[in-house]
């Protein structure tokens, strides 16, 4: 179903339901929406109201709520209960060794409380807990007689009269952190591939409150306040107010207003002073006197920067139009000042393409350079080379030590080996305990050396208080006929052989056309 049947299916849901689940559901609105009749599913319809809804109150009530992780659980559950109207929401977190989950909130829609604290016990239900270890979206209709659920039917399922649940992961970083559990009080109920769609949003939502906990330090909480500004970002900007000026066509000021006065650090009085120009400082004289010449009543809409009277510059942007004032042609500009979005945008893109632990390439990131170099190495002959190791044991280190040392391990490691690459060497995570590293314009010949120095390099720190570490390489050259997944496979098949041939060491695998591979003498290595 195109959104031209949706508006026409449809015609009494506002645009923000129709918005929100084009965009909540990713595309799954569109497949699973069948119209009945001409006026379209009301029961879907109202389903589609009710989850708007309580993504709304999240939206509306997060931002107060960021700093206290009971209370952020306390505006998810109500959004869960009432986007699903079930009885009962709840979040539980697992604990540091996961045998047990601890109740965070639990809310009762009936009685419009909220209930905190309550323990389930790993070793009282393992197939629960091993439902919820695979990290799937569980979806239980009949939760007194389904297999994952039906031991909690005397402590939990019966004495609450829950009949079915609905249970979305919540994660924290690359772990499983906790579940939202949705309980249908009554007898069973299936959930709808919407309301399925809508518990994983807002369990994605509580996510990023864990991730405010589990980061203190102030680069992370920047990083969850970021991300709260993305969920809130049309609201932030609805709420600001903007600089208004009305200019002349000679540049001079007509009209300024205070905040617009403010945002440049003058009076209102200076204000209405000032040429254009004067602030202007991306945009010469000549141009600026041209743009205001063309301007009509359509309007333009730019990001320019302004000098404020102390100096500094800020990122603006301007939507302005042309009108008639007394016979006199005037434009009038809104400007607001989008300094913080230009540096929050670099931030988010950051956020997007680093791994948070230690600050390198994530693996979505480096999948993306590693392709680039791959089609530019093929294109002009050039060698590449790519390196994937892996630390021996690390999960004895979490197992012995925490994963609190585990993650310290990690870092030391990256550090160590961004200590011995070039700036055009890429290193990346690419998942756990397993790096990549890219080699631009370096034989096998140099991979295997840099390979051998940063095992040994790495072998030979301390690491307080797990002692020593080791790790494990596997060195690869790009054939001319390879493409990414067979040079991804090969540089782990090298990996393998180097595990198998009793960790600690270098190993390496070429494809057949490897040798064809044009080399520049000046290459390194």
């Amino acid at each position: 179903m195109n959104d031209r049947s949706l508006r026409g299916n449809y015609a009494n849901a506002s645009l923000l339901v129709r918005g929100w689940t084009d965009r909540t559901m990713n595309g799954v609105t569109r497949n699973m929406i069948e119209p009945q009749s001409e006026t379209g599913d009301p029961e879907l319809l109202k389903r589609l109201c009710r989850q708007q809804q309580a993504l709304i109150k999240v939206g509306s009530l997060w931002r107060r709520y960021e700093g206290a992780l009971t209370n952020a659980a306390g505006v998810v559950t109500e959004a869960a209960a009432l986007a699903l109207d079930v009885g009962r929401a709840g979040i539980w977190t697992f604990d540091s060794l996961r045998s047990s989950l601890e109740n965070l909130d639990l809310y009762q829609a009936d009685m419009k409380r909220h209930l905190r604290g309550g323990r389930l016990a790993a070793k009282d239900y393992p197939i629960y807990f091993d439902a919820l270890a695979r990290e799937e979206i569980l979806q239980v209709s009949d939760a007194p007689t389904a297999p994952h659920t039906r031991a909690l039917f005397d402590s939990y399922l019966r004495p609450n009269a829950i009949g079915a649940m609905l249970v979305a992961p919540i994660h924290a970083g690359a772990r499983l952190a906790g579940v939202l559990c949705l309980e249908h009080v009554g007898g069973k109920r299936h959930f709808h591939q919407d309301e399925i769609n809508t518990a994983v949003h807002l369990a994605s939502a509580f996510s990023a409150a864990l991730e405010f906990q589990y980061h203190a330090d102030e680069r992370h909480k920047m990083q969850a306040h970021l991300r709260d500004q993305v969920a809130l970002w049309s609201i932030f900007f609805e709420q600001n107010r903007d600089g208004i000026s009305v200019l002349r066509t000679d540049g001079s000021v007509y009209r300024a207003n205070k905040r617009f006065a403010d945002m440049l650090g003058y009076t209102v009085d200076e204000a209405h002073q000032l040429h254009v120009w004067e602030w202007d400082s991306q945009f010469d004289r000549d141009t600026i006197m041209g743009m205001l010449q063309s301007v009509d009543f359509s309007g333009d809409h730019f990001d320019t920067r302004h000098q404020r009277k102390d100096g500094r510059v800020i990122d603006v942007e301007v939507t302005s139009n042309g009108a008639y004032y007394n016979g006199t042609k005037l434009i009038f500009c809104n400007h607001r000042d989008i300094t913080e979005r230009k540096r929050d945008q670099q931030e988010i893109h950051k956020l997007a393409t680093t791994d948070t632990l230690t600050g390198i390439a994530s693996r979505g990131e480096f999948s993306r350079i590693l392709s680039e170099e791959i089609d530019r190495a093929t294109r002009y002959g050039r060698p590449l080379a790519l390196i994937m190791y892996d630390i021996d044991h690390f999960k004895r280190v979490n197992d012995t030590f925490g994963h609190h040392a585990g993650d310290e391990v990690l870092k030391t490691v990256v550090d160590l080996v961004n200590e011995h690459l070039r700036r055009v060497d890429t290193h990346g995570r690419w998942g756990g305990e397993e790096f990549m590293v890219l080699l631009p314009e370096t034989s096998l010949a140099a991979a295997l050396v840099i390979a051998e120095r940063l095992c040994q390099a790495i072998g030979g720190q301390g690491f307080d208080p797990v002692g020593s570490v080791t790790a494990s390489f596997g060195v690869t050259l790009l054939g001319q006929e390879d493409g990414f997944d067979v040079l991804v496979k090969r540089a782990d098949e090298a990996l393998y052989r180097a595990k198998n041939g009793g960790r600690n060491r270098v190993e390496s695998a070429v494809g057949p056309a490897t040798d064809s591979v044009r080399h520049n003498p000046g290459a390194n290595g």
